[in-house]
């Protein structure tokens, strides 16, 4: 179980809230399934991941965003006129934080396996 478990945080990038998420949704067996090395176990695991980048991918409304990343985020007031060019303009910001995020993640990741 415990080769599982190292596997969800350090090969999959899973953090801990994540790791007892799928204890729960999956079942101890399917963590240990995985620390064994089973394929199948993998595939359920890579194609769930997937599927929620999918749909976090593109939000279906917009976002009431307090502070975003070094304050460029922060709620403006909206006219009437340019409410959809803001929508488009904040998703677009919001996506590209959540890209960075992503990709600071990725690099974590990557020290840590230096």
């Amino acid at each position: 179980m415990l080769n599982g478990i190292k596997q969800l945080l350090y090969g999959q990038g899973y953090t801990i809230k994540g790791v007892q998420r799928i204890l729960k949704e999956k079942g101890a067996s399917f963590v240990v399934d995985l620390g064994k090395g089973d394929l199948n176990a993998m595939n359920i695991l890579i194609e769930k991941k997937c599927a929620e980048q999918e749909s976090e991918s593109v939000p279906a409304k917009p976002k009431k965003i307090a502070f975003g990343l070094l304050g460029f985020m922060k709620n403006e007031g909206e006219s009437t006129l340019g409410t959809i060019n803001n929508y488009r303009d904040k998703t677009d910001k919001a996506l590209l934080q959540e890209v960075l995020f992503e990709l600071i993640e990725c690099k974590r990741i990557l020290d840590k396996a230096r």
